[in-house]
């Protein structure tokens, strides 16, 4: 009788223990994560990195150095702040001059020098590059002294000496960047435009020697 309770109990203990495993639901294997850790990529679509960018001058300079890239990037903006700062320049001489042939001179570097900086311009533009819309604050000053002047003799000598600095420190900056300029649309301005810079020079030269003879 004893061994015949044994068995009932132990038959009812596996009938409970099968029972309990088949309520447990079974697991679930966790999804891989799929989710894209970039919330504004789109699938397929590859999102440019920085070194995959194109240089603001263009391809030309795509493949240099940023050292080399900044010194061109140097001569477009100096050289569009000095153009802005001579034609400012010219046309006071223009207003004020009163030697024929100081005017003249002035005339003669409005027209270049506006041609130059709108060539400048156009080429900055197709590089994205933003170049000043302002002559320095030295270059203001001295606009400012000039405009204080009385016509005559004594404005003509110091706007022809003012022109003649100029054009030396132009002709210094454009002939660098002909010789030694990476991007070639820069390059080539600044060997067209050298000549005449050189002819504004020698302008303005032969207005400050005629001036000391008549001073």
């Amino acid at each position: 009788m004893r061994n015949l309770t044994k068995i009932l109990m132990a038959v009812v203990t596996v009938a409970g223990l099968g029972g309990l495993a088949q309520a447990e639901p079974p697991r679930q294997q966790a999804p891989e994560n799929t989710t894209n850790t970039n919330p504004t990529a789109e699938p397929g679509v590859v999102r440019p990195t920085d070194s995959m960018t194109s240089h603001p001058l263009g391809d030309d300079l795509a493949d240099m150095p940023r050292a080399r890239a900044n010194r061109d990037e140097k001569f477009a903006k100096t050289a569009g702040q000095a153009g802005i700062a001579e034609v400012q320049l010219a046309q006071l001489g223009v207003q004020k001059a009163q030697a024929p042939s100081v005017k003249e001179m002035a005339q003669r570097m409005v027209a270049d020098h506006t041609k130059a900086n709108e060539e400048l311009s156009r080429i900055a533009s197709d590089k994205h590059l933003q170049l000043p819309g302002k002559p320095t604050k030295a270059d203001r000053k001295t606009y400012d002294r000039l405009s204080r002047m009385k016509s005559g003799p004594a404005f003509d000598h110091a706007f022809a000496v003012e022109m003649l600095k100029a054009h030396n420190q132009a002709i210094a900056l454009f002939d660098k960047e002909a010789k030694a300029g990476k991007d070639n649309d820069l390059k080539s301005f600044a060997s067209r435009t050298l000549p005449t810079l050189r002819m504004h020079k020698q302008m303005a030269q032969a207005a400050v020697s005629g001036r000391r003879r008549t001073m």
